[in-house]
């Protein structure tokens, strides 16, 4: 039997960058300056075309390669969609990075990630590395997503580290060890490749949206936490009780240790404002998760709630690799099942006293009826 060819993907392969290249390289980068940000990080000033020449030269047919080996990507079919390079190298300690670009009309078709794999394979197993560091933006999206779909894990967050657009933001530090490369492709040869599990990809927390940022709970948000959480109000339709300061520091703890709970931080103010849950139901193979949140009531009624979970929700269902969420909800909490009908739930049912929060005076249980909503992906 033919061994397929190593450089060789289902759907691509990589080859030598060649000087040529960057004719398309610098069109590419001429008219795509987020994606150049997201890379640098930052927005570097604009590349003359001596320079960029210089740089093929220099990496071209792989030369200089003790400082980066560069890959240009193609389809089977020879068509150029990008680029991939493997640089830090750290033979002493073993560790490596890489950088990669797809072109933007062939995004979204899992070149990047075949790519990945077939340069992973020859870092690890050719080359003796034994630790792949990744270290990006908060906000780069794509890069996070890769990673958790690689089985990287989260290693630390520099905060403040970068300033664009404006703004600081922090670095995100992920690591794939030899060991977890070689489940990963454990998980590749069974036929795993195309699923993605909430439990791989739940560390997927920054997003943001036009006035808030979604990210992973912090032990500092105690504070912001005691606020809503001390008040009786947010208790009318949840199970528990108002909490004290005590109280509040050992929940902010705890939720930012969990995989499942995310802060709603409204962003101008830099102020948790809220939280969102989100966990994976078993059986995992059924890629459904469900949804719970609570707003602050000095927020409410403002679309805060329906910003926040609803681009949660979306993320899941388009690059988390859900196929469909649920959430419940008491039919008289009239303002959760409108938010959950306004970010394209749709009501499944009704649940009769099917669950209680409370007992009366002679401890007998306040049963109450749940709504059960769902969304699927592509809704």
């Amino acid at each position: 039997m033919t061994e397929p060819y190593y450089w060789q993907g289902e759907h691509i392969r990589l080859r030598p960058m060649h000087a040529d290249d960057v004719v398309l390289w610098l069109a590419e980068e001429r008219s795509d300056s987020e994606a150049v940000r997201m890379l640098n990080p930052g927005m570097d000033l604009p590349k003359s075309e001596q320079d960029a020449h210089a740089f093929a030269e220099r990496y071209a047919e792989f030369g200089h390669r003790h400082e980066r080996i560069m890959f240009s990507i193609e389809t089977l079919e020879g068509e150029l969609v990008g680029g991939i390079n493997i640089h830090s190298m750290d033979q002493r300690n073993g560790t490596f990075e890489t950088g990669s670009r797809i072109y933007r009309a062939f995004r979204g078709r899992g070149y990047g990630f075949e790519a990945k794999i077939i340069v992973l394979r020859y870092a690890f197993y050719e080359m003796r590395f034994q630790k792949y560091n990744i270290r990006c933006l908060e906000s780069n999206q794509p890069m996070i997503r890769h990673a958790a779909r690689l089985g990287c894990q989260p290693e630390g967050r520099i905060r403040r580290h970068n300033y664009t657009d404006g703004r600081f933001y922090d670095d995100l530090l992920f690591g794939l060890t030899r060991e977890e490369f070689d489940a990963l492709e454990q998980r590749i040869a069974a036929g795993a490749r195309s699923r993605i599990s909430w439990e791989i990809s739940d560390f997927l927390t920054t997003l943001n949206t036009p006035r808030l940022t979604i990210r992973r709970f912090r032990p500092e948000d105690a504070d912001d936490l005691y606020a809503y959480l001390s008040n009786p109000q947010v208790y009318r339709f949840e199970p528990g009780e108002p909490i004290d300061r005590v109280q509040a520091a050992q929940r902010a703890a705890g939720m930012a240790g969990s995989s499942n709970f995310w802060a709603v931080e409204l962003r101008d103010a830099s102020k948790v404002i809220g939280q969102l849950y989100l966990k994976q139901v078993e059986p995992a193979e059924h890629l459904t998760g469900e949804l719970g949140f609570i707003l602050n009531p000095a927020y409410q009624r403002q679309g805060y709630g329906s910003e926040a979970a609803g681009a949660l929700v979306q993320r899941a269902l388009t690059d988390g690799g859900m196929h469909r969420v649920v959430a419940h909800c008491n039919p008289e909490n009239a303002a959760s099942w409108k938010l959950l009908e306004k970010i394209g739930f749709r009501r499944e049912g009704l649940l009769r006293q099917n669950v209680f929060f409370r007992r009366d005076a002679a401890r007998k249980p306040l049963w109450t009826d749940t709504y059960v909503y769902a969304r699927l992906a592509g809704e």
